[in-house]
């Protein structure tokens, strides 16, 4: 019992923290588990995507063969599949789990969860865009590119914003 509550702040961290991620995850495998093909979340990743790519070469069109992904071809070559996993959704759940653990008042709190999910889900679209583009450019390089790049720049911009989230949250507790 002296260990509970010497370190109860790190239990309600911990309880917080799974709560709000298995709840996020709850509710969004009942959102996909209510679509009938590819979710629109995915579906509306790969739409910017090719539009992004079409803004650097014409020549990129998308084509949902199949209910688990939607293939980003070229000259009638399929450059790369996007699936439900690369819509930064998961990762944006992890994301607010951390976030809402570590809360300060809610207004704060609400607004850095908007923005960093924005952002995360904005540099994802850029990930998958520069992902596509280099596995067109350099198919040899295909599995380096999205095996090293995604945790590196997906991650990465999820571990800054929470340092800066902890670092703010610090700042607040001390004022």
């Amino acid at each position: 019992m002296d260990l509970f509550k010497k370190n109860i702040k790190i239990f309600k961290f911990l309880g917080c923290f799974s709560g709000v991620y298995v709840l996020g995850l709850f509710l969004y495998r009942t959102y996909l588990n209510s679509c009938k093909s590819i979710d629109h979340i995915t579906k509306f990743v790969a739409s910017v995507v090719l539009q992004f790519l079409n803004y650097i070469n014409t020549n990129f069109k998308s084509i949902q063969l199949d209910n688990q992904s939607i293939s980003v071809y070229i000259d009638d070559k399929v450059i790369v599949k996007i699936i439900e996993g690369c819509n930064s959704v998961s990762i944006i759940v992890l994301f607010l789990a951390f976030i809402v653990s570590f809360r300060k008042d809610l207004r704060s709190t609400f607004f850095y969860c908007i923005l960093g999910s924005t952002l995360i889900f904005i540099l994802n679209i850029f990930r998958i865009s520069f992902i596509t583009y280099g596995v067109y450019l350099y198919p040899v390089y295909s599995k380096v590119l999205h095996d090293i790049f995604f945790p590196i720049i997906i991650y990465g911009v999820v571990l800054i914003l929470w340092i800066f989230w902890i670092k703010s949250f610090i700042e607040h507790d001390e004022k």
